[in-house]
């Protein structure tokens, strides 16, 4: 239980995804991609916050939406 706790307290906001549904239904359509995935890049967006994934699809993707993305260090370090 602890460790749960610990990772809400990581937490800076929380967002309504009927905030964000219609324009992440739309980038998804635009780009034939994952609305789940959209809803990421859209907060991201919306926030000029970096987006961490290992998704390589949706890190082409977030590029060319202009939000930053970061690959995790197990990634980056790897050969």
């Amino acid at each position: 239980m602890q460790y749960v706790e610990d990772g809400i307290d990581l937490i800076d906001d929380f967002f309504e995804a009927k905030e964000l549904w219609k324009e992440a239904l739309g980038e998804g359509i635009k780009n034939a991609h994952s609305i789940y995935d959209m809803y990421y890049a859209v907060l991201a967006r919306r926030n000029d916050a970096l987006l961490m994934t290992n998704d390589e699809q949706l890190s082409i993707l977030c590029k060319k939406l202009n939000v930053e993305v970061v690959e995790p260090i197990s990634k980056v370090g790897s050969f």
